[in-house]
């Protein structure tokens, strides 16, 4: 079946694998794929609304500076996640996504923005930063869901995780030196071995975060609410 053909389908594609279309620049709205594959294919600059891409696989394609908006990239079963393998995703956006189960594998997230997003268990390993002598890049994820999510060992310093909900999270022996979790939930977060130098972390709920789990949390800043939180986890009590 041709590209063509599918997006004008009033019913979703099913079971097709497109490859090397070129999809940039596009304006698509109400389009709907399920267990498609798509491979090389370049969807640069294009503006997708309202459309679903349930169980798919993005490999080696490219999406710098596309916007997907309301569109769903996960169905209802925790197996029906989408995945992106070696996908060129610099400067993308995505607002008010569900990403949820979706695993983001290799490949390149440079300025990345996702915002209003459900991300419940999203696999994210994407590289944050451009391979230069100054870093470029930095992801930023804002008012998103994204508990149960596993960010593993990365380099995301920087970043912005700000008034998400995070709650039981993974960033182990991930490098958070000056990202900002502001007002986010990190209630039962795992930061193992991990750096959070710089990091701010103000407003943020932090019931079962641990500072001896980290294995640098110079310059941390913090807000007044915390701290008692915050001697709990090293094991000091407050005399008043």
């Amino acid at each position: 079946m041709e590209f063509e053909e599918a997006i004008r389908r009033t019913e979703p594609t099913e079971d097709v694998t497109f490859e090397g279309v070129d999809i940039s620049e596009y304006h698509l709205h109400e389009v709907n794929f399920s267990k498609c594959s798509f491979i090389d294919c370049n969807f640069n600059a294009a503006r997708i609304s309202n459309s679903s891409f349930v169980n798919c696989s993005f490999r080696g394609c490219s999406f710098q500076d596309a916007v997907f908006t309301d569109c769903a990239f996960c169905g209802d079963a925790e197996d029906s996640g989408s995945r992106w393998v070696q996908a060129n995703l610099a400067d993308v956006e995505f607002k008010k996504c569900n990403l949820s189960h979706n695993t983001m594998a290799g490949g390149a997230a440079f300025r990345a923005r996702f915002v209003e997003c459900k991300a419940v268990g999203i696999k994210f390993s994407a590289e944050v930063y451009r391979p230069a002598r100054r870093r470029i890049g930095a992801v930023t994820f804002s008012h998103c869901a994204m508990m149960f999510s596993a960010f593993g060992p990365g380099d995301y310093r920087d970043c912005i995780f700000e008034h998400c909900d995070l709650r039981d999270c993974d960033f182990s022996e991930s490098n958070c030196a000056n990202a900002s979790f502001f007002s986010s939930n990190l209630n039962n977060a795992r930061f193992l071995r991990s750096n959070l130098d710089g990091a701010n972390l103000a407003r943020a709920q932090i019931e079962g975060f641990q500072l001896t789990d980290l294995s640098s949390y110079t310059d941390i800043t913090l807000s007044r609410d915390q701290h008692e939180q915050v001697l709990k986890s090293l094991s000091i009590q407050t005399f008043d």
